[in-house]
């Protein structure tokens, strides 16, 4: 058997993105890191990249209309990054968006979600991208996050992942209009071609869509 180099083995298994710490325990990431803008995973404390503008705007966007929408359906909580939640003893994470059902209202604690939202939003940036798609995938889809929403302006790609009846994601797209409907949320439909805007609506108009929308549902 061809034996691999130390530093190679090391760096197979190292958390991708900017490593600032590593074997610290997750009471000193929660004391000293957590609130400024870091995950850890196994002991490595990473930092998260500089927010771009559209990644501001597009996240904001869609926490005011979640928040309207759990306004005049409350059936849920919504999050927001740097907001931790705890997938298991090796990782915990920040998400831009988590939403999280009034089922399981339990785990929101007052620092940090103890266990799964039911949704999780990630906006990718080109840093995040790798972290995003592969290593947070895995971690959400072992953890029990029933839905995955991946969302990636720079290419205008939208993946929605639900958990299917055997734990694995399955990937779900926009329909032929252009909408996405998740089954936790009954009545929302996100027309996924308003994601990649330049500028987003105010929002009292996010408002009176969301009051329409639900009108329909």
């Amino acid at each position: 058997m061809h034996a691999e180099p130390l530093d190679l083995l090391e760096t197979i298994y190292l958390p991708s993105g900017e490593i600032v710490a590593e074997n610290v325990s997750a009471a000193d990431y929660m004391q000293h890191y957590a609130a400024d803008h870091h995950e850890w995973v196994s002991g490595y404390v990473i930092k998260l990249s500089p927010v771009y503008l559209y990644h501001y705007l597009l996240t904001s966007y869609l926490k005011t209309l979640l928040d309207t929408y759990c306004f005049y359906r409350p059936i849920a909580n919504v999050l927001g990054e740097p907001f931790t939640m705890v997938l298991s003893n090796d990782v915990r994470r920040e998400p831009d968006l988590m939403i999280v059902l009034n089922e399981h209202a339990e785990r929101i604690q007052p620092t940090y979600i103890k266990g799964a939202a039911d949704i999780c939003i990630e906006v990718v940036s080109p840093e995040s991208r790798t972290r995003d798609a592969r290593e947070k995938r895995h971690e959400y889809e072992a953890a029990g996050v029933r839905e995955y929403w991946l969302l990636d302006y720079p290419e205008q790609d939208a993946q929605f992942l639900r958990l299917n009846a055997q734990g694995l994601y399955d990937v779900y797209r926009a329909d032929e209009h252009g909408n996405y409907s998740s089954p936790l949320l009954p009545g929302l439909v996100v027309h996924v071609p308003d994601l990649w805007r330049e500028s987003f609506p105010l929002p009292p108009t996010i408002v009176e869509h969301v009051k329409a929308m639900l009108a329909l549902a």
